[in-house]
């Protein structure tokens, strides 16, 4: 769901929605929404985007081979079946001060993705994780984390499941987000 939309995919690959008018689009096996705009991945590894295109978030139509999708606030993240990354959307916050959230061109051996309110996490496929992005509340502090198979990335703090049953976060505790302890 989105800042003030809901979209649901159907058993059939169409989707359903109340508070976005979408296109009719058939054959999608996945789905991600941003605050303010939404993606969904097609069976033939293609990606389609509506809503607010501020900042490129929607930019996604020459992409191809996709295997998963992310959205942050203001970015959207694709994984492609080769193992790299693509990301298309805001990478500043203003001219003084950058949040390279797009950043993962470099990024290779990926096999998951997520996206934040303004940042972007990669798991390698050795089990180590990547994050680019805003850094303000300490949730791109993963350079430590190994032995992971499932990653999560949300508004201001990340999250990881590793290989033993257990979960590690970093980011904003507020709410006992991030109090993951035994």
């Amino acid at each position: 769901s989105g800042h003030n939309f809901f979209v649901g995919l159907c058993a059939d690959g169409t989707l359903k929605s109340n508070g976005i008018r979408l296109p009719v689009w058939s054959g999608i096996t996945a789905i991600s929404a941003g605050d303010t705009h939404f993606a969904a991945l097609c069976e033939d590894g293609s990606v389609r985007a509506v809503g607010s295109n501020a900042g490129g978030m929607c930019k996604v139509q020459d992409w191809s081979r996709i295997t998963a999708i992310a959205l942050g606030s203001q970015h959207t993240v694709g994984l492609c079946e080769d193992g790299t990354v693509k990301a298309v959307g805001f990478n500043k916050k203003s001219k003084q001060e950058p949040i390279p959230r797009c950043d993962v061109e470099k990024w290779t051996r990926i096999i998951a993705v997520a996206a934040g309110n303004s940042h972007t996490v990669g798991l390698h496929e050795g089990g180590w994780v990547f994050a680019v992005g805003s850094n303000a509340n300490g949730q791109c502090n993963v350079e430590d984390w190994t032995d992971i198979s499932a990653i999560s990335a949300r508004y201001r703090y990340s999250t990881a499941l590793k290989n033993d049953g257990t979960v590690v976060a970093v980011g904003v505790g507020d709410h006992g987000r991030c109090e993951v302890g035994e």
